[in-house]
């Protein structure tokens, strides 16, 4: 079954050059696509440290974002809405966390 996909393939590239072309910059334009947008994601965290090395004023560097998660504990649920950091920013002590999400939890 296989073989005949291939044969399939193979007539018509050769019937249908123009389109085969057009097929074929696509396929390779959509790769391309999807590798730089998969580098640009995965560059943030090393962008952190890249501006703690080259900039001296830069004293921390960390990647923060906003979220939205919903919280539900037995028959409550609430929507918890903050920002988040895989890495920690404030010193220890310095910071409350969200007090709207202590009625759910006594």
């Amino acid at each position: 079954m296989l073989k005949n996909y291939l044969k399939m393939t193979l007539r018509n590239l050769r019937r249908q050059k123009i389109l085969a072309f057009i097929n074929v910059i696509g396929l390779a334009l959509g790769i391309t696509c999807a590798i730089l947008i998969f580098l640009y994601v995965e560059t943030p965290n090393q962008l952190a440290g890249a501006l703690e090395e080259s900039f001296p004023e830069v004293e921390r560097a960390v990647r923060i974002e906003k979220r939205s998660d919903l919280v539900r504990y037995i028959e409550k649920s609430q929507t918890s809405v903050g920002t988040f950091s895989k890495q920690p920013f404030l010193s220890p002590g310095s910071y409350r966390g969200d007090r709207s999400l202590r009625s759910l939890f006594p």
